[in-house]
């Protein structure tokens, strides 16, 4: 009886729909794969531990033994927050299944605002595989991102309601999900940056929704004051935004990141969409300037840096597929075509795609997707991927070795999650929210064995020194009398000063 009536409700309603979501949650979970840890993910897990422990809220940074700011401003606080009582209560299984489930919740808005728009299901179907194949990109495990990504999809879904003529007083829902995405991560200024790409559209169209639109902005700006610091966040923000940051590859221009070999694939890949993009839009009349605004200034931001190139994608993904379905006469023809093993006209049928939906899960499950991939360092090619000392961070915990340890940008927040309260480090991927510039610029000088590198050491003298092997200061290093090598396999060594 219940898959009797299931039936008749999923056909009544969303018949297609749900058979073409499924589909293309197989692809992007299968697609994602078994990427390694995010070294961000033990930074959160370090602030949630302290969050939920200590009496006070932490607002000294208490890990590095190096020159930190009076006020450490943790524009990813409540992601802290929440991650480190799911890792404590359910480990590995319970962030990857936050992961997955963020990254569905995400792929469903978008598919659903595609949808609103008029795009069939089919087209939205295609048009997400071919634009928003790589937005992997953006899920490694596991990042405050992956919040960003839905809310940004969230506010394209409710703005192009508005657009739309289908919602009035429901995009007062943006003002509480401002407050959450300005909270969880400093990337809640694209929201903003929609919301008022939005609002001027609608004064250049004159549109009715301007006014709403503009109150609603306004109220958006004034609640990402509600957060732990204040005034000082915005201060944070500003200088954030506006500093520049050679030292870090995700945040190079694709011209700078192809021309070192990073992130080739996504890069290409959002050049080929956008290419296309461009294609069916000079091909359109319709285009407006919500659509302009929003795919031109993501496409822009993507150029600038790498790390934005997600955003474009999710742009294109919402917005491209009405368009691709104007553009070819066949494609809605398509759509009024009944497939028959769309149609769930028995119990039997739902029956089968719940069997299907339980074997695929006991499948992703049993092929390791649940555990977090932290890879072992061994090889000289390691610079060039993400790994962790392991074998180093198990010696110091079994010889209960104590002091600062001067390491890796990448390795950092691993060391603090790992060895914390025992050892200090320095420097790691807070970067901005606790250190001064002038502190990373002296790090980087030494970690790139750049002319004066040793003053570093002089200046901020470390009791240990975990580096990876193949790096060219580490071979300075050796050459030195005042280290010895306390611990060395292929891909780190560690360091201990000799006095």
């Amino acid at each position: 009886m219940v898959l009797k009536y299931t039936a008749n409700y999923i056909n009544k309603n969303y018949g297609k729909d749900i058979f073409f979501f499924c589909a293309l949650s197989v692809f992007f979970l299968i697609s994602l794969g078994s990427l390694p840890a995010d070294p961000d993910l033990w930074g959160y897990l370090a602030f949630g531990k302290l969050f939920w422990t200590l009496p006070g809220y932490p607002y000294v940074d208490v890990f590095s033994y190096l020159p930190v700011k009076p006020e450490w401003v943790y524009h990813e606080w409540l992601t802290g927050a929440i991650f480190y009582p799911i890792y404590n209560n359910f480990g590995d299984t319970g962030l990857q299944f936050l992961r997955y489930l963020l990254l569905l919740a995400t792929l469903l808005v978008t598919f659903a605002t595609a949808r609103m728009r008029g795009a069939g299901t089919i087209c939205a179907f295609v048009t997400l595989i071919l634009l928003g194949g790589y937005l992997k990109m953006g899920y490694s495990p596991v990042r405050a991102q992956i919040f960003t990504y839905l809310f940004f999809a969230i506010y394209l879904y409710l703005l192009e309601k508005v657009r739309l003529g289908k919602l009035r007083t429901g995009i007062l829902w943006l003002i509480p999900l401002q407050i959450a995405w300005t909270n969880l991560h400093g990337g809640y200024l694209a929201g903003i940056g929609l919301l008022f790409i939005y609002t001027a559209s609608a004064y250049i169209t004159k549109a009715s929704s301007r006014k709403i639109l503009t109150a609603v902005l306004g109220l958006c700006l004034v609640s990402t004051l509600l957060n732990p610091y204040g005034l000082a966040y915005w201060v944070y923000t500003f200088e954030a935004v506006s500093m520049p940051r050679n030292e870090i590859s995700e945040w190079w221009s694709i011209v700078k990141a192809l021309q070192n070999g990073y992130g080739v694939i996504a890069i290409v890949w959002m050049l080929c969409s956008a290419v296309l993009v461009a294609i069916i839009l000079l091909r359109q009349r319709k285009v407006t300037v919500y659509e302009l605004g929003v795919l031109g200034i993501t496409f822009a931001l993507s150029v600038s840096s790498n790390r934005h190139i997600i955003f474009f994608l999710l742009a294109s993904c919402a917005l491209v597929p009405t368009f691709v379905q104007e553009l070819v006469p066949q494609v809605p023809k398509l759509y009024k075509y009944k497939l028959p093993e769309i149609k769930y006209r028995s119990e039997m049928e739902i029956a089968m795609m719940f069997i299907f939906i339980l074997s695929f899960s006991l499948f992703f499950t049993l092929s390791g997707s649940f555990r977090l991939n932290i890879p072992l360092c061994g090889g000289a090619s390691d610079e060039q991927k993400l790994c962790y000392p392991t074998g180093a961070v198990e010696y110091i915990k079994q010889k209960r070795i104590t002091g600062n340890i001067l390491t890796l940008f990448e390795w950092g927040e691993y060391l603090i999650w790992e060895t914390y309260p025992h050892c200090k480090i320095g420097l790691d991927g807070r970067y901005e929210t606790v250190y001064p510039n002038w502190v990373c610029d002296k790090y980087f000088d030494f970690l790139n064995a750049r002319p004066g590198w040793s003053e570093f050491l002089k200046q901020f003298p470390p009791d240990m020194i975990l580096l990876p092997a193949s790096r060219k200061v580490t071979s300075l290093i050796r050459k030195e009398g005042t280290w010895d090598i306390a611990m060395e396999n292929s891909g780190s060594v560690l360091f201990i000063r000799k006095d």
